[in-house]
């Protein structure tokens, strides 16, 4: 199906206008999700490396504890890490599928935010494993080159909308369906994604309050509009819409 960026934008727009509080609460939590990610590993790397400034370290080396000072500074530096990457694999992950699953359903009529609670309630297990291997599988690709990671993110973007309609596909299964409806479409979408860069340098300059007011559903109601138009490529029998 063709498509164009003003259409999508029309249709987040209008959407925005029908339900805005919630949508902006819904477009938060997707920017929590998308955040936490790596945050959990980042913060045990910082604060790893901030108790290891030469300084401090040459002051710990002449301190009879210092063995044991370095094992608790590192072990808690591991929990921090499990910590984070638990919260995104077992919480954030089946929340974003609820957060897709908002979206697609506000474009057409204002959405209720028990949807949010998607990804906990149809099937779980199955979701978490495959967003689980969508994040290992960009992040495996990203460690060979940093441009082949970016074409499979693009090329995995569907995957939680997929989810949010069809819970009980098997990963290969949602796998093969977001890359059949990226195919041709990567860089088109990737323009979608730079039309967004005057708004996220207001939010920027903002210090976020754009974003969080208007930049992030905005965008959350845009992609959901993008998915919407991409499903018409493949045949899906949505269940439970």
């Amino acid at each position: 199906m063709n498509w164009d960026i003003a259409t999508l934008k029309g249709m987040a727009k209008n959407a925005l206008t029908g339900s805005y509080w919630k949508s902006v609460l819904v477009g938060f939590l997707l920017m929590l999700c998308t955040a936490t990610a790596s945050s959990g590993t980042a913060r045990g790397a910082e604060q790893f490396e901030s108790t290891t400034d030469i300084e401090i370290f040459e002051q710990l080396n002449n301190n009879p504890y210092f063995g044991v000072i370095a094992m608790v500074i590192a072990a808690v530096a591991l929990l921090a890490g499990i910590a984070g990457l638990a919260l995104r694999i077992l919480v954030m992950n089946p929340l974003e599928i609820g957060i897709r699953r908002y979206f697609m359903e506000d474009l057409y009529a204002p959405c209720e935010l028990d949807r949010l609670t998607y990804g906990f309630k149809m099937n779980y297990a199955n979701g978490i494993i495959t967003m689980l291997l969508r994040t290992v599988f960009t992040a495996l690709w990203t460690l060979l080159l940093i441009i082949p990671g970016i074409i499979k993110s693009y090329e995995y973007r569907m995957i939680p909308y997929i989810l949010a309609e069809n819970p009980d596909l098997e990963w290969r299964e949602v796998f093969s369906i977001s890359r059949r409806m990226m195919d041709g479409e990567k860089w088109n979408a990737f323009i979608l994604d730079l039309s967004f860069l005057g708004w996220a340098f207001l939010s920027a300059i903002t210090l976020g309050l754009v974003g969080i007011f208007y930049v992030n559903p905005y965008k959350g109601l845009t992609d959901a509009a993008l998915y919407m138009a991409l499903r018409e490529k493949i045949s899906l029998d949505p269940q439970g819409v």
